[in-house]
């Protein structure tokens, strides 16, 4: 099984199933766009196995069931971020468009940023030994 299309339509289908679990019809639509525009193309044009995108999808799904059935990450949602955003929105806003545009890229950035400290390291070791 190929990670990628496991780690990308795990997300992708999390943040779809959470969007069903708070709105419905909206989460329908959402899930819907994200099976027929992301899901079936990539099937289609061979680009992963079936067996990949259904086992993103289910996980992405059971996360998405398991964040959701716990009161305290909800809690946590509405108690700290949501009075974060009435405090603060400029800054709020400002970070929930990096963090999406990361989500998108699938941390792209800064895993490449996480490959270079470790090259360093690496060659600061090898001068010391």
């Amino acid at each position: 099984m190929e990670r990628h299309a496991q780690r990308s339509c795990g997300l992708i289908l999390f943040l779809g199933t959470h969007i069903f679990f708070v709105n419905s019809r909206l989460g329908f639509f959402s899930l819907a766009y994200v099976f027929l525009a992301i899901c079936l193309p990539r099937l289609y044009i061979g680009y992963h196995y079936p067996t990949d995108i259904l086992a993103g999808a289910l996980i992405g799904a059971a996360i998405a069931f398991l964040v959701l059935s716990q009161s305290k990450i909800t809690a946590f949602v509405e108690d700290k971020i949501l009075v974060w955003q009435s405090r603060a929105p400029a800054a709020f806003y400002a970070i929930g468009f990096l963090l999406s545009y990361q989500i998108a890229n699938l941390f792209w950035e800064c895993r490449e940023f996480a490959k270079l400290g470790i090259l360093i390291l690496q060659l600061q070791l090898d001068k010391v030994i």
